[in-house]
């Protein structure tokens, strides 16, 4: 969808990728759970919300794209050196990285919930409101399937530090700054400066890169496992 922004077609899958190994194993799990006669209830809902998957990560592939493209078309270092065509991609690009970077956490929540479903690990009676890392602390200190525990927490170890600083950013975002206090401060900024430097955009991209590579391998790595845990 967000292709149509650049005059491309649709994502051209060629079936070899992560993304869309990873599609195929969230459509095998709900293969499996429809082809049992006799599941706790709990599975069919299982099934509706591992459905959504798909349409969540391809929201956070577009929108990891989109990043990159606008990205792309970004080259001065100053915002008041910039045309106003590469401010106004400029203004794309961080729109497009802040969506994307939140889509990150939020479908690695979504993956949390999933699993303190379907393994009962019962994440909310120690915190009502958790995250994907606090059901994986909750695995580990129970015990619950430690292998594939160990597997994701060796995603989590490997992508730590992108993780880390996106998760600023995040929380930055949603809990102490809004898009207008930012431009208001902005605005006071510049009665002091000439020049306002952009964002490190390869930088930034490099950790939404991680991020994202990290997302759907723990999506992959889940699935797997589920597969074989309802066949």
């Amino acid at each position: 969808m967000l292709r149509q922004l650049f005059d491309e077609p649709n994502r051209q899958d060629d079936g070899n990728g992560i993304l869309q190994s990873t599609l195929r194993m969230i459509d095998q799990f709900c293969h499996a759970v429809r082809s049992q006669e006799r599941l706790h209830e709990r599975f069919y809902r299982l099934e509706l919300f591992a459905a959504s998957f798909a349409s969540v990560l391809d929201e956070l592939e577009q929108s990891r794209y989109a990043t990159e493209k606008f990205g792309r078309r970004v080259h001065k270092k100053y915002e008041s050196e910039m045309t106003e065509q590469e401010l106004e991609d400029y203004r794309l690009f961080l729109y497009f990285y802040k969506n994307a970077f939140i889509r990150v956490f939020s479908t690695l929540d979504k993956l949390g919930y999933f699993l303190n479903e379907l393994f009962e690990v019962r994440t909310e009676k120690v915190k009502p409101k958790f995250s994907y890392f606090t059901v994986l602390r909750q695995m580990h200190r129970r015990k619950i399937h430690a292998g594939l525990e160990q597997q994701l927490y060796n995603l989590k170890m490997r992508y730590r530090d992108p993780m880390q600083r996106l998760r600023e950013k995040r929380n930055t975002e949603i809990h102490y700054l809004n898009i207008e206090l930012l431009n208001d401060l902005t605005a006071v900024k510049r009665q002091f400066a000439d020049s306002m430097r952009v964002e490190n955009i390869e930088a930034n991209m490099a950790d939404l890169d991680e991020a994202y590579d990290m997302v759907v391998q723990s999506l992959r790595t889940v699935f797997v496992y589920a597969v074989k845990y309802v066949d």
